[in-house]
């Protein structure tokens, strides 16, 4: 069986936002990232116990997480 070659290659339109809304490649900004970092970091710290100590890795655990979101 034979495939048929073509020449030509058409790439696929992005589809268009609605009303609006935002697409997955659209970050919100540095500084609702940033309230989205406290505020993970602040729920990592009473998952805890609230208990001071690691206040770090909470913090760089959230920014991984919310980093992951919009990547």
């Amino acid at each position: 069986m034979r495939i048929p070659m073509t020449n030509t290659f058409t790439p696929e339109k992005p589809a268009k936002k609605r009303n609006g809304a935002k697409g997955n490649n659209d970050r919100p900004s540095s500084d609702k990232i940033q309230e989205e970092i406290r505020k993970a970091a602040y729920y990592r710290f009473l998952s805890r116990g609230g208990q001071p100590g690691n206040e770090l890795a909470d913090w760089f655990q959230a920014e991984r997480e919310v980093n992951r979101r919009y990547s």
